[in-house]
């Protein structure tokens, strides 16, 4: 993935977030597998771009590449273009690494100069468990296939991690999962950071009754909650509230019952996300398959916008007072609930995201992580 705050994927824009809050201190620099095809974000000379090599990663085939091949040890990938890392990282010598997702780990195949130094994991979405979700959803031979490529998978990525000498969670939930699969393994919690003159607060108060979701439909997880959204709930909530509405943005809005459903507004990719939430009342965030960040509640939270969310949707973030749902008549009831107070909650999540969840304070546990897996004094 490409590191840079136009990303449309929340990784990214977390490592981008982390990165440019260190390089205020350390010297660094980062090879990028771009995976997501990104790269064209990029604006050469933009004051916000880091000492970055982008190299071309299609992972469409991954899983289906030869059975002799792990699924995304990607090392022969990186070898044919062994030159290219060389000549970027010159006789630069790091004090540490960080690896961040599974395709990186592929980094760990092969013998590069600044590999014998440690190194930290970062993963905020388990793949093993996207994966394992695959196989369940597969039948017959289809399962037998997957589930043979899925072992082979747990198998290359385990034996990795554990060479690792920390491994960087967003949760407290998270860290329980990691010690479960990684005995002994060290870890330490380093939440989400936005910079915070880049989110003001924006939200003037309930105006009308407009529920918003924002994501890139191409990621499973956020098309199983448009499917929700708009299958499940709206026309329940449509019913009840006609002059609701539901304004949809992010990438891959191309489903066809879309254009059938009323009162739904599908903006597509926006050139900020803040024009996204200035149109809404309430953020709504139906995430039921998948961990990792919460980029979307704490950038809503930080422009103010009250919270509508999943248990699952928004672990790791007790601070924030959100408005929690499993099925659509709790959806319903706890915007009703939320309403008369979403002036104090919209005041009171903003204070929590400038306390906890600002870059400085990302960049700050960082730090503290990789100066403990070097075994100095903090």
């Amino acid at each position: 993935m490409v590191l840079h705050a136009a990303s449309r994927f929340g990784g990214a824009k977390r490592l981008f977030y982390l990165a440019a809050g260190l390089k205020n201190t350390e010297e660094i620099k980062i090879i990028s597998l771009d995976s997501c095809r990104e790269k064209h974000i990029l604006q050469p000379g933009a004051s916000q771009d880091l000492d970055q090599l982008v190299l071309p990663l299609d992972l469409g085939d991954g899983l289906r590449r030869t059975w002799l091949t792990t699924p995304l040890d990607v090392s022969d990938r990186l070898e044919s273009v062994r030159k290219s890392m060389l000549n970027f990282v010159g006789s630069w010598s790091p004090d540490i690494v960080l690896i961040a997702y599974p395709a990186a780990l592929a980094f760990r195949q092969r013998s590069w100069p600044w590999l014998p130094k440690p190194w930290v994991y970062l993963e905020d979405d388990f793949f093993e468990d996207n994966l394992h979700r695959q196989v369940a959803e597969k039948k017959s031979l289809s399962r037998l296939w997957i589930t043979f490529r899925f072992l082979q998978f747990k198998a290359f990525y385990r034996k990795a991690v554990r060479q690792a000498k920390t491994f960087l969670v967003i949760s407290e939930e998270e860290r329980e999962i990691v010690k479960g699969r990684f005995p002994g393994i060290r870890t330490h919690l380093v939440g989400y950071g936005l910079p915070l003159r880049d989110f003001p607060m924006i939200w003037k108060g309930i105006g009308g009754m407009s529920l918003g979701f924002i994501g890139n439909y191409n990621h499973p997880p956020n098309r199983e909650a448009l499917h929700w959204l708009v299958i499940d709930f709206w026309p329940r909530w449509k019913k009840d509230v006609p002059t609701g509405r539901l304004v949809l943005a992010g990438a891959g809005l191309q489903e066809e019952w879309l254009r059938t459903a009323t009162g739904i507004e599908a903006l597509g990719e926006v050139e900020s996300v803040s024009d996204f939430y200035r149109k809404i009342d309430f953020f709504v965030n139906p995430i039921f398959g998948s961990r990792g960040l919460r980029t979307k509640l704490v950038e809503a939270a930080a422009f103010g916008v009250p919270l509508l969310s999943t248990p699952l949707g928004a672990e790791g973030l007790s601070d924030l007072e959100i408005g929690y749902f499993q099925t659509p008549e709790e959806l319903a009831k706890a915007i009703v609930e939320l309403r008369p107070r979403a002036d104090a909650v919209s005041s009171g999540n903003r204070k929590a995201v400038e306390t906890r969840h600002s870059q400085a304070h990302m960049v700050e546990q960082a730090r503290t992580a990789l100066i403990e897996a070097l075994n100095l004094p903090v």
